[in-house]
């Protein structure tokens, strides 16, 4: 499941540096003093967990993408520095059955030779494994793996990149990006110390089963059970204490969670400056290759910038307001407006249908940055000079609180009711001004638009 995790940290020089040592399972949990922040820099860790290689960006992984971002750029917005990061789980088992299948059955092809999109290429290796699956050649080259044979690395090193390239060109259509990697098979050593260190602290007997089948490759039976997921979650919190020296986690994910996750973080750290919170703000992953799965982002990119509405709204020759940008505004935003869980396909049919608060931001914003709104910087009538600074002041609030809350659907909600009242708004090209830059700051704060990109 797509997930952010954020927490703040004390700034450290190894933050971007190499891989920390693993840790003994056998020693004390690292302490910390409740009062570690006092007088030092944070800096907060936006931990995007990540989906399976072998899965295509999709509807269902979009709410986690947009508040992850979101949560990144408003917390940098209220002057805080942020460190964005995405963990890749290039040992799993579904990545080893996709390596199969290449190796197999697709005589050395590549996704330039099909036409095909990276990652998509990847999906559809996996998707035809899994048609006819060859499980007795997939333990062989998960030895061969844990041994590290150049060829077998090799395949499934251009499989992983092949995965990530297409997955980027994505991310990049979304304005999402990520400050540094963490690549499970570089963790292996942490996680299976993690392992050990869960067993040795008593969990319940259906995950001591699960570990127990652990081998010391960093890839088990258990890959494909969620145990398995939080244990790799552990182990990249646990290799941050050793770079940092205070870990405050708030886990964004979907709807399930194991019940002892969050007693082992408390066991791991008991002196943590805040427990291990789980806030909930995407739905469950649906299985890529199952019938009636989600549409992919890629496909609802180019259905939103295929409608009309859009189109007319379009102004390429003005800052941040192209089709691409305004779809990327929508699709985003249309999961920033409230916490509830959402299907993911219900968020899309409701955005190609219109009807998305987001669409109003949109309009709005496509509205101030008219030509014929362009005008000298001038006086607002007194009632929307009034209306524009009590905005610039909620705005100020929102953004800095939250560093507190965690919290920005607050923020997306005053831009819809703003977008809402100016939309009503009689022409005016001083107060078209006035909302180019207020739905300007705000829009930057939920990474909706890239920054100073309206500047001219």
């Amino acid at each position: 499941m797509a997930a952010a995790l954020a927490h703040p940290t004390t700034r450290h020089a190894g933050l971007n540096g190499a891989d920390p040592q693993p840790p003994d399972p056998n020693a004390q949990p690292v302490g910390r003093d409740s009062g570690i922040f006092e007088g030092q820099e944070v800096t907060y860790v936006v931990d995007f967990c990540w989906v399976p290689l072998t899965t295509v960006l999709n509807t269902s992984h979009l709410r986690n993408l947009a508040y992850g971002n979101a949560l990144a750029c408003s917390l940098q917005a209220g002057g805080a520095d942020v460190v964005r990061q995405v963990q890749v789980a290039d040992t799993s088992l579904d990545l080893a059955e996709a390596a199969v299948e290449y190796m197999t059955r697709m005589g050395g092809s590549d996704p330039a030779a099909t036409g095909q999109k990276s990652d998509h290429f990847v999906w559809r290796l996996h998707r035809n494994y899994l048609r006819e699956p060859r499980a007795d050649l997939v333990e062989p080259l998960l030895v061969s793996l844990a041994h590290q044979e150049p060829e077998v690395v090799a395949v499934c090193s251009m499989i992983r990149n092949w995965a990530l390239s297409g997955r980027n060109e994505t991310l990049a259509r979304l304005g999402v990006q990520f400050d540094r990697t963490k690549v499970d098979s570089e963790l292996a050593p942490v996680l299976e110390s993690v392992r050990l260190w869960a067993l040795a602290h008593g969990l319940n007997q259906e995950t001591d089963r699960l570990l127990a089948t652990a081998s010391t490759m960093p890839v088990c039976a258990a890959s494909r059970a969620r145990v398995e997921q939080d244990l790799r979650e552990l182990a990249v919190w646990r290799a941050l204490a050793e770079e940092v020296s205070s870990l405050v986690p708030m886990r964004l994910r979907g709807k399930s969670q194991s019940p002892w996750l969050g007693e082992l973080f408390s066991a791991m750290f008991p002196d943590a400056v805040q427990p291990l919170v789980t806030k909930i703000h995407a739905e469950s992953e649906v299985p890529g290759g199952g019938a009636g799965a989600p549409m992919s982002l890629d496909s609802l990119l180019e259905m939103l910038q295929q409608q009309e509405e859009l189109q007319q709204l379009a102004l390429e020759e003005r800052p941040a307001c192209g089709i691409a940008d305004l779809a990327t505004m929508i699709l985003l935003g249309a999961c920033l407006d409230r916490t509830a869980c959402e299907p993911g396909d219900a968020v899309a049919a409701k955005v190609l249908a219109g009807t998305t608060g987001s669409w109003t931001v949109a309009r709005a914003w496509a509205k101030a940055w008219r030509p014929a709104n362009d005008a000298p910087s001038g006086s607002l009538f007194e009632e929307d000079r009034l209306h524009s600074k009590f905005a610039q002041a909620k705005l100020d609030v929102l953004v800095d609180s939250v560093k507190k809350t965690l919290e920005v659907a607050p923020l997306m909600v005053f831009l819809e009711r703003l977008s809402a009242w100016y939309l009503e708004a009689g022409p005016d090209a001083v107060l078209a001004r006035a909302m180019r830059a207020l739905l300007g700051t705000g829009l930057q704060s939920l990474g909706l638009l890239q920054p100073d990109v309206t500047k001219t």
